[in-house]
């Protein structure tokens, strides 16, 4: 029996793996990474730079191999994203050679009776293809935890953007009685939906909420994050129609500060410092609120825990909660 470990590393910050993540990834003989480089929103040595300190955390007795493979690249231009029958096509084709890509690595490097690890951004339950594309590969390993020919894949839960976005914020993202959606910003662009308050938007590199309808801007609380659970973190919430061109700004400054390294994969890099090593990538998300029925924290706003860059760096400007939005949000 060979061994498949789809292990979820979190949002940015190597710390976020959990107890069960680490003895997950002690028992890994081989660690694959798929080194996205540019095409998944950061340099090469970025995305590595945070596996490689994952690694020496929580393996600093070695005792693996680590398996590097490029990634596939696909079109990620707007009129492929605006096209819903070419958006399904392009990641289709995608899918399928990510899929051989996976299979190629597995029967070249893993051997009969050892266990190979994925460290996959976040949770693998939410918006991570890693699984089903084992599914595919595998014969139905993914799904069943075990196949006919030998497989068996366990997926070992992490903290994802959506948990790190609402302990940053300081959110309960339920309502009583009351549906949360979670989402792409590729949707968002389409409206609000109507029949839910509550949203949880994730891969947004274009910034939908910006361009959400007058009307629906003005009754919108937004809560928004990047480089979250990072030294670095940023942080901004209030009304989406008194903010929305502070995080537009907060994150043109950022993208330049990292060479311009915001895409729609949700992936950044973030300097590092020699004395001070930091989650060079991670995801980023927001929350969006309907303020006819806003009952919760943050009236006001807050911005740049640690700030742009790192070390002593200067970052941007920092802000607390108002101290009477800070006294309402033990109250709920």
């Amino acid at each position: 029996m060979r061994t498949v470990l789809v292990i979820g590393i979190g949002a940015g910050d190597p710390d976020h793996l959990t107890l069960q993540a680490v003895r997950a990834l002690q028992r890994a003989d081989v660690v694959f990474v798929i080194d996205k480089g540019l095409d998944g929103g950061g340099s090469q040595d970025d995305l590595l730079a945070l596996r490689t300190e994952i690694l020496r955390r929580h393996r600093p007795d070695g005792g693996y191999r680590l398996v590097t493979a490029p990634e596939v690249g696909r079109d990620r231009g707007a009129a492929v994203e605006r096209d819903d029958e070419r958006y399904r096509d392009v990641v289709v084709d995608w899918q399928d050679r990510r899929a051989r890509l996976y299979r190629e690595m597995l029967d070249a490097e893993l051997a009969d009776g050892a266990t190979g690890a994925f460290l996959v951004w976040g949770d693998p339950s939410l918006y991570d293809g890693t699984l089903r594309l084992l599914d595919r590969v595998l014969d139905g390993g993914a799904g069943t935890g075990s196949t006919d020919d030998g497989w068996a894949v366990e997926s070992v839960a992490g903290i994802s953007s959506v948990a790190a976005l609402a302990a940053a914020h300081r959110l309960i993202l339920n309502r009583v009685g009351r549906p949360v959606l979670v989402t792409t910003g590729r949707r968002i662009a389409e409206g609000m939906p109507a029949d839910v308050d509550d949203v949880v938007v994730m891969l947004d590199g274009r910034t939908a909420f910006a361009t959400l309808p007058v009307e629906q801007r003005r009754e919108l609380h937004i809560y928004w994050g990047a480089y979250l659970g990072t030294p670095d973190e940023l942080l901004v919430a209030g009304p989406l129609d008194e903010v929305a061109d502070e995080i537009l700004g907060i994150r043109a400054a950022a993208g330049s500060a990292r060479g311009g390294s915001w895409t729609p994969t949700c992936c950044a890099g973030v300097p590092t410092s020699a004395d001070r090593p930091v989650a060079p990538t991670t995801r980023r998300s927001y929350a969006l609120r309907r303020r006819t029925h806003h009952r919760g924290p943050v009236p006001g706003r807050r911005a740049a825990r640690g700030g742009v860059g790192s070390g002593d760096r200067p970052g941007l400007p920092r802000r607390g909660l108002d101290r009477d939005a800070e006294r309402r949000v033990g109250r709920g």
